[in-house]
């Protein structure tokens, strides 16, 4: 800008806008014009060579200018000078969408019995996608496989860029994406379907990141990062490994809840066992009651056990002094007293007075007078007496 004495039947003016290059971008220049005496070739990066479809020449020569315009503006003219801007940032590239989705549900019923439930969704490509999903064939399935690549194009690649390919769009469409498809069905051919959602899913990455990252570098774009985004992994895959896992979490359920069960009996036990406490104690008096009546009636039992064997020996040693049969008058003679005692009743006053010189039992019939008792008594006696008679005799 500035102001200049032309002459204008010699020169032609024309007004032009100036080159702006925003920040983020750099500026390619292919030059129309040899600025200096000689036209020189630029040296191509190692990892370039071979690669390059356009030469590339230093600042001034006629071609395209291997140092690439940094942000700013400049004042130039666009019919000697072609600038083409290039964008440095880092873009993020999907791929996904374009297939069909399918789902199998389980579901439990009230019986515990597990049940499957299919059905479908259409996934459809976004607007701001780079491509569909990449479809692989694993094991003899058909997943689609999505993906999200970082890519840059750093400023010194840009001119190789613009000379071998034209543009970022370009480079994506014709080079970038096809070759990122091939390297993905080649890796995943070689895996197992679930490889792709277990903890190989970090490797099959990183083998997939450093087969890409070359095939950009072909193209000027470098590769940041390759990510596995959601891998389609057919759901008869998933079935087994889903009823197992619902199988074990039901089968935990049922433990927990009969574990509660048994906490509720436990304490619906102690809840009751306070609540009847009054009547177990009860019941405790009594148990230890009856256990000190048990022995009491043992200790009990056992003095009635020497007794009697006492009186057995008393009596054997009456039956030596006075013989069986007076022994056996004697107790006789005894259970009618004790009869008489208990039941005054049975006792008579005496109408006949009997006495004899005999050693039966007539002074105590006279006591007792004529009772059946006792003349059953007399009876047994004279019928004794005249038995030892014959027998003297």
């Amino acid at each position: 800008p500035g102001t200049y004495r032309l002459n204008l039947y010699l020169f032609g003016v024309k007004l032009d806008k100036a080159t702006d290059i925003p920040a983020g971008f750099v500026g390619v220049v292919k030059s129309n014009v040899q600025e200096t005496p000689n036209w020189e070739l630029a040296q191509v990066p190692s990892e370039l060579a071979g690669v390059l479809a356009v030469p590339l020449v230093k600042k001034g020569s006629v071609g395209i200018w291997v140092e690439p315009l940094a942000p700013g503006r400049y004042y130039l003219n666009k019919v000697a000078y072609n600038v083409t801007r290039v964008d440095t940032r880092v873009q993020t590239w999907n791929y996904k969408g374009g297939y069909k989705r399918r789902y199998i549900d389980l579901q439990v019923t009230q019986d515990g019995a597990i049940v499957q439930t299919e059905r479908s969704d259409v996934v459809s490509i976004p607007k701001d996608s780079a491509d569909s999903a990449i479809f692989t064939r694993m094991e003899g399935w058909l997943v689609p496989q999505e993906l999200r690549v970082q890519v840059q194009v750093e400023p010194k690649d840009a001119p190789f860029l613009v000379a071998s390919v034209g543009s970022v769009e370009f480079a994506e469409d014709k080079v970038v994406t096809p070759s990122i498809r091939s390297v993905v069905r080649n890796i995943c051919a070689a895996e197992r379907v679930l490889s792709l959602i277990d903890e190989n899913r970090a490797s099959i990455e990183e083998k997939i990141e450093g087969a890409v990252i070359p095939e950009g570098k072909k193209a000027g774009v470098t590769i940041k990062d390759v990510r596995l985004v959601d891998s389609v992994v057919p759901p008869e895959l998933m079935v087994a490994r889903l009823r197992e896992q619902l199988a074990d979490q039901l089968q935990e359920t049922y433990k927990r809840e009969k574990d509660a069960q048994e906490q509720r009996i436990l304490t619906e036990k102690s809840r009751a066992t306070a609540d009847q406490q009054p009547e177990l104690v009860a019941a405790e008096i009594r148990v230890k009651v009856a256990e000190k009546n048990k022995l009491a009636e043992k200790l009990k039992g056992e003095g009635e056990k020497l007794k009697l064997i006492e009186i057995a020996t008393g009596q054997k040693a009456q039956v030596a002094v006075l013989g069986e049969e007076k022994v056996m008058e004697l107790a006789v003679l005894d259970k009618i007293l004790n009869a008489a005692v208990t039941n005054p009743d049975i006792v008579k006053i005496p109408r006949v007075l009997v006495s004899g010189e005999g050693a039966g039992l007539e002074g105590a019939a006279a006591i007792l007078g004529a009772s059946n008792l006792v003349s059953g008594v007399s009876q047994r006696s004279k019928k004794r007496e005249a038995a030892d008679q014959r027998a003297g005799q």
